[in-house]
């Protein structure tokens, strides 16, 4: 029974490794952002302020990880699992399903090593992904090298993102 997560968990990194679409990335001025996409194994309120104040004319959603199987998350907010998979690696979850559908301007990549929400965020459709170095088998568009805690990341991330997009205005 012991095995049962270590090769659910091979079936959702190998949905990773999938190889992504290509696409052009277009990095646009901070305010340019009005749907994001934050992700991370967990994110404390304050955190999600920031966000809102760094970019004020944006809508921002969180997704985290949950401990527990029962989904019980607020409407703008999405929580996985690895129970939101199947035995094969397939997503169960209709909100989830529902997430990846939807088209977010920019995700900002919190999270570390937890592969259920590596597979989510590979499969997003969204302009431009920002996070730091990951393993090997995932990428983001723009790497931010920063401080660990969440709210100077992003800053970091909003100052990248002005850096890179000087002259696209």
């Amino acid at each position: 029974m012991a095995r049962i997560p270590y090769i659910k968990r091979k079936f959702i990194e190998r949905g990773i490794l999938r190889k992504p679409s290509p696409k052009r990335v277009k990095i646009a001025p901070p305010d340019n952002y009005l749907n994001i996409l934050l992700v991370s194994e967990s994110l404390p309120k304050n955190v999600v302020d920031s966000a809102k104040s760094l970019f004020p004319k944006a809508e921002v959603s969180v997704i985290q990880h949950r401990p527990v199987k029962v989904d019980d998350s607020a409407s703008g907010d999405y929580t996985v699992h690895h129970s939101d998979f199947s035995l094969s690696g397939k997503l169960l979850n209709v909100k989830l399903q529902k997430l990846t559908d939807r088209h977010f301007d920019i995700v900002i990549n919190l999270s570390q090593n937890s592969s259920a929400l590596m597979w989510i965020v590979s499969r997003l459709k969204t302009e431009i992904r920002v996070g730091p170095k990951l393993p090997q088998h995932f990428e983001n568009d723009v790497v931010v090298v920063g401080n660990d805690e969440p709210s100077v990341f992003l800053q970091n991330v909003k100052r990248q993102l002005e850096l890179l997009s000087n002259g696209n205005k």
